[in-house]
């Protein structure tokens, strides 16, 4: 069960390298529940870059830089270079190699 914190809703869309498909998963906070299926995923053989996209939908608007704040946390441990953006802007990624 995910923990939304500050979301109502979490979209991950992810292709991998070679793959035919990408994969779209869907969780609405509202209508989450133990042990029933509530999370769905979808798959899709349309066009799509290599990469994974996460959105979240957010209980009170914020702004950017909030939105960086908050993440930075979690795309730190990232390892991919500086392809993360918040709203189309480039996120910082720091992490050692």
């Amino acid at each position: 069960m995910a923990n939304f914190g500050v979301c109502t809703r979490l979209t991950v869309e992810t292709k991998t390298e070679g793959s035919p498909e990408w994969l779209r998963s869907v969780a609405d906070r509202d209508s989450l529940q133990i042990a029933t299926e509530c999370i769905t995923l979808e798959r899709f053989s349309t066009p799509r870059e290599v990469g994974t996209t996460v959105t979240a939908k957010l209980e009170q608007p914020i702004t950017v830089d909030q939105a960086k704040r908050y993440l930075e946390p979690y795309v730190s441990v990232l390892h991919c270079g500086d392809t993360c953006k918040v709203r189309g802007n480039f996120c910082s990624v720091s992490y050692d190699k």
